[in-house]
């Protein structure tokens, strides 16, 4: 679809009704709006995808099975904002598309830029499926989803490229400017428009939406009888938001740019200056809702985690640590997980045999290890637990030698 310069329409409306003139008002203000967007979703976006990336690669994070499948589609993010945003900001600052010097760099242009925006779309439909089947079968999905990841990737970008690369081939079309220079576009009337807005908007969304569904019906309905119901009803709110947001961002981003992309002759009077505006304004608009989508989806799939945001603090505690901050663990994370891992180490050391063979300085070490440093209170408690512990295993070598 082809934008039309906004110096050309104020030229064009100068004859118009009173009515009118404040619809092309209107009109300008939007204009304006549009060459804003595209810097803060930049400095927003960029900024916080790479951010994702450096959490997601900390040593403390290579164990989550999902975190190759985040980093890439943090990358993905960037790239396609990269490669796309700074189009917009030419258009809004000189009223002018991209232009390229010969018809093949143009046709490139349009096919790398399609097919990372299909990539980025189908990556949160792959990170939603791998969470719905690691749910529906932990034990034998947990190896696959670990070792196989970029397998995975590389069958999303080999789909996106040879699904684009006909449309860019048959269906582009090129226009010829001042200076030998060449503007290429995709007509919204043109046959291919309607699986490109299936597979880039549609297809995605509805999966999005059956896989959210699918994932809160079954933590909703599975008894596991190992946590407690208030932890559970908890759990069970928590993943219903996400559910919810994560389907609805992508609806409010992508929908848009699917109706007006192929309704255009429908939706607006394209005979006259001010229909083929506000033709130009909406698409405009969807555009910007669809990259949205990029430079916040990272919020949703990432910062929703409470294993993601300890790491992101301790990273952020590491880097202000020349500034003077001291050293701290979230209390959210220590209160949760060092008395129970304390409690896991007792319970397996209790059923097996391998107790016996532990020395005592181990399990010294990793008690410590697990004893916050700030909280008095959790450290008081880890104490008694490393006291009941250090007992258990007198009592253990007591028997040992005994038997013996």
């Amino acid at each position: 679809m082809d934008l039309y310069i906004f110096s050309e329409i104020d030229l064009n409306l100068t004859d118009l009704p009173e009515t009118q003139f404040k619809v092309r008002e209107n009109i300008l203000y939007m204009s304006y709006v549009l060459i804003i967007a595209p810097y803060v979703m930049l400095v927003f976006g960029v900024p916080g995808n790479l951010l994702s990336i450096a959490v997601l690669s900390r040593r403390a994070m290579k164990d989550n099975i999902f975190s190759v499948y985040l980093i890439s589609l943090c990358s993905f993010n960037i790239m396609t904002m990269c490669f796309n945003l700074p189009r917009f900001i030419v258009y809004g600052e000189t009223g002018k598309e991209f232009s390229f010097p010969n018809d093949f760099v143009c046709m490139l242009y349009r096919w790398l830029s399609k097919t990372l925006i299909v990539v980025t779309n189908w990556h949160l439909v792959v990170i939603t499926g791998a969470r719905l089947t690691f749910i529906l079968d932990r034990k034998k999905k947990v190896h696959y989803y670990k070792h196989n990841p970029r397998s995975s990737i590389f069958l999303i970008c080999l789909f996106a490229i040879l699904f684009e690369l006909p449309v860019v081939v048959f269906w582009i079309r090129f226009v010829n400017i001042e200076s030998n220079e060449t503007v290429c576009y995709l007509p919204g009337t043109s046959l291919w428009v309607y699986p490109q807005v299936l597979i880039q908007g549609i297809l995605p969304a509805l999966l999005l939406i059956l896989m959210n569904s699918w994932i809160f019906y079954i933590h909703k309905h599975r008894d596991t009888g190992l946590i407690s119901s208030s932890h559970t009803n908890k759990m069970v709110r928590q993943l219903a938001v996400l559910a919810f947001v994560s389907s609805l961002q992508f609806l409010v981003t992508m929908i848009p740019i699917c109706i007006v992309y192929p309704g255009r002759k429908r939706l607006f009077d394209l005979t006259t200056q001010l229909g083929r505006s506000r033709e130009n304004l909406a698409y405009s608009l969807a555009l910007m809702f669809q990259h949205f989508n990029y430079s916040t989806n990272f919020i949703v799939y990432c910062f929703f985690g409470k294993r993601f945001r300890v790491e992101l603090c301790r990273l952020l505690l590491q880097l202000l640590k020349p500034c003077g901050a001291k050293n701290f663990e979230p209390k959210e994370y220590l209160s949760s997980t060092s008395n129970s891992e304390v409690s896991r180490i007792r319970t397996e050391m209790s059923l097996t045999s391998v107790a016996k063979a532990m020395d005592q300085d181990k399990i010294d070490s990793l008690i410590n290890q697990l004893t916050p440093p700030t909280d008095s209170a959790c450290k008081k408690s880890n104490s008694s637990d490393h006291k009941s512990i250090s007992s258990y295993m007198a009592a253990l070598d007591s028997n040992g030698r005994g038997g013996k």
